[in-house]
C-alpha cells in the first residue's frame, strides 16, 4: 500500500475518549455498542473498550490509526489492507454530533456535540472510579515516618506488618497521592502501588539521585478490535488492529538500566504483556522483593475492607498529626518505646523541647506584663504547662540515667526472667548450674 507520494504510511494510534454530554441539552447515554456501530459505519480501523468496569466509568475508550498528515486508516475492503481516509478532525466532529457526546482526542483537544472544540471537558471525563486505592511501601518500621506520610496525604492510612517493611494503605477513592517525604525521613526503595478499577500501576524509586532507578510499570485492559473476522483480515490490517487493541500500542519491553537486573526487566515486561492483570502487582512485587501484602492491599475492594473478608489485611490506623510539633511528639513517643534512637528522632526531640519552652516563656511574659487579652492566670497556666511538657522528656532521661548509674555503683540486682523495675526494658535470665 502506498500513500499519495509513493511512500508507505507510518500509522500512529490516536486515543478517543467518548463521554456523555452532561450539559442541560444532553439527554442521550453513550453506549459501547453505539460507539462501535458509529466507527464501523465509517469503515475505520479501530479498537473499542469492552462493556466492563473501567477507571473512568463515564468514558468509552477507543483507538484509531492516523498518519502524520492527519488522515485516518479506513478499511473499505474487510479483506484488504488499510487505506488513508478522511482527516481526523472531520471524523471526530461527525462522531460527536451523531453520538451527542463529547470526545477527547489524545488528551490535547475536546470536541463538543456541535463538532467544535470546547474550553473544558465535562465532569464525566475526569471523574475516576471510586474503586481505587493507593498503597505505599518502603524498608524500615519507623512509625513516625508513617505519621509523616499520613500528614502528606492529609488523611488516615492503615499500617500493616510486612517483613520489616512499612506498608501503608489509603482509604478507597482517596484524592491525594504521596509523592515524597522530607529528606530526613526518606526511605528507599520507595514503592507506590495503585489500582483504579481494572488498571494497575507500580512505581519503584531506588533513590533520590538523578541516575537512580525510577521504574514505572502499568497494566490496562485490552480493547476489542473492530473487525468481524480477524483471522481472515489482511496481514497489515491484523497487525494494526493488534497494535490498537494493546494498552501500550504493542510496547511491553522495559528499558535497560544499571540498577535493573535482566531477570527483573524480563519479569516486569512479561507482567505488563499478560492479558490477565489480576496478578500484575504481585508479580512485579515478587521481582523486587517487595512484601506481597502490598499487592494484596491494592487489590482489595471497598466491599472487601468493609466486610473484612481477609483478617490479615485489617491493619492499624495511622492518623495525621496536627503540624510539625505533632510529628515531633509522635517521634518522641516512638523513641520512648524504642531500644535505639535515630538521628532524626534526637533532632525532633530537641526541636520540640526548645519550641515548647520558648512558647511557655512567652506565655509567662504575657501574664506578667498583661500584653494580650484573657486573665493573667490563664496565660500563666498555659506557660507552666508548655514548659513542663517541654522539659519532661530531657528531665526524665536525666533522672533515669542517674538512677541507672546509682544502681550500677551499688551493684543493684535485676529481677531474673522479667523486665527491670527501673527501666521497663527486657532482661535475660542467667544460666544456672544444677
Amino acid at each position: 500500500m502506498d500513500t499519495d507520494n509513493g511512500e508507505p504510511p507510518e500509522w500512529m494510534p490516536a486515543l478517543l475518549l467518548v463521554a456523555r454530554d452532561r450539559s442541560a441539552d444532553g439527554w442521550m447515554f453513550t453506549r459501547h455498542e453505539d460507539v462501535r456501530q458509529a466507527l464501523a459505519e465509517r469503515q475505520l480501523v479501530a479498537a473499542v473498550a469492552v462493556d466492563e468496569p473501567s477507571a473512568v466509568p463515564d468514558v468509552i475508550l477507543a483507538r484509531i490509526a492516523v498518519r502524520a498528515d492527519g488522515k485516518i486508516a479506513t478499511l473499505p475492503d474487510p479483506a484488504g489492507p488499510p487505506v488513508p481516509g478522511p482527516r481526523l478532525e472531520e471524523i471526530v466532529s461527525g462522531l460527536a454530533h451523531e453520538l451527542k457526546a463529547v470526545i477527547g482526542v489524545d488528551g490535547q483537544v475536546v470536541i463538543g456535540t456541535a463538532g467544535v472544540p470546547v474550553e473544558s471537558p465535562p465532569p464525566g471525563m475526569t471523574e475516576l472510579t471510586t474503586d481505587r486505592r493507593t498503597v505505599y511501601a518502603w524498608p524500615g518500621t519507623d512509625r513516625y515516618v508513617a505519621t509523616a506520610a499520613a500528614m502528606g496525604v492529609k488523611e488516615e492510612l492503615t499500617w500493616h506488618d510486612a517483613e520489616s517493611w512499612t506498608v501503608l494503605a489509603s482509604r478507597h477513592a482517596s484524592e491525594r497521592i504521596l509523592t515524597g517525604l522530607a529528606a530526613a525521613m526518606e526511605r528507599f526503595p520507595r514503592v507506590t502501588l495503585g489500582r483504579k478499577g481494572p488498571e494497575r500501576s507500580i512505581e519503584y524509586v531506588l533513590g533520590k539521585g538523578d541516575d537512580d532507578l525510577r521504574l514505572f510499570a502499568w497494566w490496562g485492559p485490552w480493547l476489542a478490535p473492530l473487525h468481524e473476522d480477524l483471522d481472515a483480515a489482511h496481514e497489515s490490517t491484523r497487525e494494526m488492529l493488534e497494535m490498537l487493541a494493546h494498552p501500550r500500542a504493542g510496547q511491553d519491553e522495559m528499558d535497560h538500566h544499571p540498577d535493573l537486573t535482566e531477570e527483573q526487566r524480563v519479569a516486569v515486561s512479561a507482567a505488563m504483556g499478560d492479558r490477565d492483570g489480576d496478578a500484575f502487582l504481585a508479580r512485579v512485587c515478587a521481582a523486587f522483593d517487595v512484601p506481597q501484602v502490598a499487592a494484596r492491599l491494592a487489590e482489595q475492594t471497598a466491599e472487601d475492607v468493609a466486610e473484612q473478608t481477609d483478617p490479615d489485611l485489617v491493619g492499624e490506623p495511622v492518623k495525621p498529626e496536627p503540624g510539625r510539633l505533632g510529628l515531633a511528639r509522635a517521634a518522641m513517643k516512638e523513641m520512648k518505646t524504642s531500644e535505639t534512637e535515630t538521628p532524626f528522632q534526637k533532632k525532633t526531640v530537641k526541636i520540640a523541647t526548645i519550641v515548647e519552652v520558648v512558647l511557655g516563656l512567652a506565655a509567662l511574659a504575657v501574664a506578667v506584663f498583661d500584653l494580650l487579652p484573657w486573665p493573667w492566670w490563664v496565660w500563666a497556666i498555659i506557660g507552666v504547662l508548655l514548659i513542663g511538657d517541654g522539659l519532661s522528656t530531657p528531665v526524665l532521661e536525666w533522672w533515669r540515667g542517674r538512677r541507672g548509674g546509682s544502681a550500677a555503683e551499688q551493684g543493684a540486682p535485676v529481677e531474673k526472667g522479667g523486665p527491670s523495675a527501673e527501666t521497663g526494658g527486657p532482661s535475660v535470665e542467667a544460666d544456672r548450674d544444677d
